[in-house]
């Protein structure tokens, strides 16, 4: 077998199927003609390494013929990885080469350009020194017909093995791929939001990796299961048989919620909660909460530890996705953080971390030192195929395969092991699923510990002027330490206060983050986390003040890490984000006086800003229910609700609180008073907020009551105590209502 890695350039002297030639606005789809040979594209360092390792394995097993396209961006920045394995080929240097220069084989492939249609290419094959093993069609805008390519086959002997082509003309290539064919064939795509999806993995077990779209042979049927972690696959399996005439299907992925198929989750509150597991058989054998200025946690003293079970699991782990943030205190040889009985232990042995599973010796994971008193976020993610990935603070670190781990009837156990190997330290949180997450829902599990510098306790509650002096969002569990007093700070221009049609320009704080361009289009599906960050901190600290410093940037996004990878990592994420604003945005990322802002929001909408120059315009003319139903409605949805970062927690802590002031306020205006569709609106933003919040039960079982829907009540009532058992574990026991 060969394996080429093939660059995307469009440079250099010739036009060969290796050297993938790619329109700049187009999407190069290679429909495989033969069996035995497959293309795959690699949009990030995450998927190309995750293809070098199946053509690895592909090597010693297999006759297939890889080919492995990605952008040149991404050579450069995987020069270290490349170097590493001598089976890849990289088409991108020149000189080109020769049949007798290329590794392992003579294979070879000739692209067809749309001005060589019909006519014979050996002029081009006497370069590879006779006869081109794969021939591929580069489509116009207008098809070939089937006569076009059955003379182009008399007139060279060979057929066309490849077409390449746009998305919108897919199925009429599977046509022309039906008639070229004996063996019938099954293609389709992945779509997700309109949009071509790739990283679906087709049978697991056999390696099949989806690059958005897929075509596999058969003669009486097949049955292939789809996998992508954190999507749902409508329909999940490609089946076709012989006696289908048309065989192309388009397979939708809708992403599931970070909270579906949650087990567990240990919060460093100390609260619990068990979506998916029995509360009454978790126990707590002595471990205590401790806070420091990092937070709360877990402490295990070296004697205490948890105990759990749960019957959510698979009798294998397949599919499971375990994420930890714990930091180690005291030097020992083992400091086991969770297992299943003897079924896996995942530990520290010696400073590196390592999981354990029967008979298996200990398989060291990320090769990272884990250091005395330092936090380190660890999410494994197990899927089917025996893949385990390993995520160190949000980043990919290692892939392996490992046998099938049988889950059993034991005990889960936080902090011990059935060998006693007891854990010496601090857990912030532990979460379980029995389903794996993909790298963005890894990447915000991830929240930098850091401490905040000066400049952040300032501006924090400058940013949100008032602050609450006696109201808490769960005052029956737990105070907040009070809050400096603000200091008003003016407003950089007055924003959009009503919303433009059809979300366009608009810039939603609010429930889902979203951005909105001229067109209509949410380009926060083109932001990485990351990027999204950097929106994020940028637009608050430009709506609210003079901008932000690179030394506030890189201390809030990229803590702890040196000068010189602080500088990279915020240039990329920089130029990701100029890029995906200038796509119809009108906004711009601008850097002056020292300090980031961004440019054009003064033409958005932006509901945190609406809400606030709105509410001023309110508390002027507090009889105004059309105005005040319009604030309702924006804060109907929770502040930032998808974004959970350490850096933010004070932000939204400050808002929830102003916001929860000003709705008591609001409440006991006799104007509001008398309206119970109101006060049924205010109960359900104050819910948004605080989901056991007492008012807000009081104010919603009134209402219902003084509209005559006693049932309601009561059952507004039941779905309380539901919450608040969820949440505490314990009844709600104050019923006086």
């Amino acid at each position: 077998m060969q394996c080429l890695f093939v660059s995307q350039a469009k440079t250099g002297p010739v036009n060969c199927f290796s050297y993938a030639v790619v329109e700049p606005d187009t999407l190069p789809v290679l429909q495989l003609m033969k069996e035995g040979v497959r293309a795959f594209r690699a949009e990030n360092k995450e998927e190309l390494e995750n293809l070098i390792a199946l053509s690895e394995q592909l090597l010693a097993t297999d006759s297939t013929f890889i080919f492995i396209l990605a952008s040149d961006k991404l050579i450069s920045e995987s020069q270290q990885l490349l170097a590493n394995h001598e089976h890849l080929y990289n088409f991108n240097q020149l000189p080109w080469p020769t049949a007798k220069e290329l590794k392992y084989s003579n294979q070879s492939a000739i692209l067809l350009s749309t001005q060589q249609t019909i006519q014979k290419i050996s002029s081009l094959s006497d370069r590879y020194n006779g006869k081109a093993d794969y021939i591929v069609w580069k489509c116009p805008e207008e098809l070939p017909d089937y006569a076009s390519l059955y003379t182009f086959w008399n007139l060279n002997a060979q057929p066309v093995n490849f077409f390449e082509c746009n998305y919108g003309q897919l199925r009429q290539v599977q046509e022309l791929i039906q008639k070229l064919n004996q063996t019938d064939r099954i293609s389709g795509c992945f779509m997700s939001g309109g949009k071509l999806i790739n990283g679906v993995t087709i049978n697991a077990s056999d390696n099949y990796l989806s690059n958005t779209q897929f075509c596999f042979p058969f003669k009486e049927f097949i049955n292939l299961k789809t996998q992508k972690n954190s999507y749902e696959l409508i329909p999940q399996w490609i089946l076709a048989h012989s006696s289908t005439d048309y065989m192309y299907s388009v397979i939708e992925a809708t992403r599931i919620p970070i909270a579906t198929g949650k087990i567990l989750h240990l919060k460093s509150s100390g609260k619990s909660q068990y979506p998916g597991g029995n509360k009454n058989l978790f126990r707590n054998h002595g471990v205590k909460i401790h806070k420091d200025d990092t937070g709360t946690f877990h402490h295990f003293d070296g004697n205490a530890f948890y105990t759990f079970a749960t019957d959510e699991l698979k009798d294998s782990l397949l599919n499971i996705t375990l994420s930890t943030r714990f930091r180690i205190t005291k030097p020992a040889t083992y400091h086991s953080i969770i297992c299943q009985g003897l079924n896996f232990i995942l530990k520290v042995h010696r400073g590196f971390l390592c999981l354990t599973i029967p008979t298996q010796a200990d398989y060291y994971l990320s090769g990272i030192p884990i250091e005395l008193n330092t936090w380190y976020t660890i999410s494994l993610v197990i899927t089917e195929g025996s893949k385990l990935k390993v995520y160190t603070n949000g980043e990919l670190n290692d892939t392996i395969t490992i046998p099938p781990i049988s889950t059993g009837t034991d005990l889960f156990m936080i902090g011990n092991s059935p060998y006693q190997e007891r854990f010496q330290g601090d857990i912030r949180d532990i979460q379980l699923w029995n389903r794996g997450l993909d790298s963005t829902d890894i990447a915000g599990l991830y929240s930098p510990q850091k401490n905040i510098n000066f400049c952040w306790l300032v501006l924090i509650p400058v940013i949100f002027l008032s602050i609450l002096s006696g109201i808490v969002l769960f005052r029956r569990k737990r105070q907040r330490a009070p809050v400096p007093p603000t200091a008003k700070v003016e407003k950089p221009g007055r924003m959009l206060t009503s919303k433009p049609p059809g979300h366009h320009n608009s810039l939603f704080l609010f429930g889902e983050f979203s951005l909105f361009n001229n067109t209509g289009e949410n380009l926060m599906n083109q932001m990485s986390p990351k990027t999204q960050q950097l929106f994020l901190l940028v637009t608050l600290k430009t709506l609210l003040g003079d901008g932000i410093t690179t030394r506030e940037l890189n201390d809030v996004l990229w803590p702890g890490m040196h000068d010189a990878a602080a500088k990279n990592n915020r240039g990329v994420t920089i130029f990701n984000l100029r890029q995906v604003m200038s796509v119809s945005t009108g906004l711009m990322l601008d850097y002056a006086d020292k300090h980031w802002t961004i440019k054009g929001l003064e033409n958005y909408y932006i509901d945190f800003q609406a809400f606030r120059q709105q509410k001023e315009v309110f508390s002027a003319n507090t009889t105004n229910l059309t105005l005040l139903n319009d604030l309702l409605d924006i804060l109907s949805q929770p502040f930032l609700q998808s974004i959970q970062l350490e850096w933010l927690d004070s932000y939204k802590n400050n808002v929830n609180e102003e916001h929860l002031k000003w709705l008591m306020t609001v409440s006991t205006l006799p104007a509001v008073r008398q309206q119970p569709d109101v006060m049924l609106k205010i109960a359900t933003a104050m819910f948004a907020i605080d989901e056991v919040n007492e008012t807000a039960l009081h104010l919603r079982i009134n209402a219902y009551r003084n509209k005559g829907f006693e049932a309601l009540a009561r059952t507004s009532l039941e779905n309380f105590k539901k919450r608040y058992r969820l949440l505490y574990n314990e009844e709600y026991s104050h019923v006086d209502f």
